[in-house]
């Protein structure tokens, strides 16, 4: 189950960071002063935006993890995965208008009719193609990154297995000097004496 969902972190984690982003700039858009904007963000039920470094942390870690997981299976081997257009070019709309309507209803109970016609609601959802070909171009960049990576070091050679026998070191003649204190109590323990 774990390497069926590897393949889909990254793509998902940029995606959600895309429609996050390009939700984050419609609010903006719409409101460029920050005292309005957070009294709309509020009202609207948007008041989860203020965390958006906590979860694009979160998504980061995830395109890590999903870096890891790619550059392990081209270790192995395996055949560079391709990316599905539709999750870039289908995803972020649907899960936008999901997201807006969501939004509203655990914040007021209900969904405005007229919604879908708010001007933010069109600028929200025009601003999703832009960063869901950013998001795009990143995971294919990603990827690529990751699968050369990956079949360089599944090319590099096998290091040498480490010896089991003791190995011995040649041990020279060391002159003490006397000068020190320490020395003349214990002349065998210190640091040796190359003067």
């Amino acid at each position: 189950m774990r390497r069926r969902l590897l393949p889909y972190l990254i793509p998902a984690a940029l995606t959600l960071a895309g429609s996050l982003a390009a939700h984050f700039l419609a609010y903006r858009i719409a409101s460029p002063h920050d005292h309005e904007r957070e009294r709309l963000l509020e009202g609207t039920g948007h008041g989860y935006l203020n965390y958006v470094p906590v979860i694009l942390a979160c998504l980061l870690a995830l395109v890590a993890v999903g870096l890891g997981g790619e550059i392990a299976h081209a270790i192995r081997g395996g055949s560079r995965r391709p990316v599905r257009v539709w999750q870039f070019g289908l995803v972020p709309f649907v899960a936008f208008v999901l997201q807006e309507h969501l939004e509203r209803y655990f914040h007021s109970g209900g969904v405005p009719l007229d919604l879908a016609l708010e001007p933010l609601f069109l600028i929200g959802l025009a601003l999703q193609a832009p960063f869901a070909l950013a998001a795009l171009a990143a995971c294919r960049a990603l990827l690529g990154f990751a699968h050369r990576a990956g079949r360089a070091l599944g090319s590099l050679p096998s290091l040498p297995r480490l010896r089991s026998e003791p190995v011995s070191w040649p041990v020279s003649d060391y002159r003490f000097s006397l000068s020190s204190p320490f020395a003349r109590c214990n002349p065998k323990r210190g640091p040796p004496a190359f003067f």
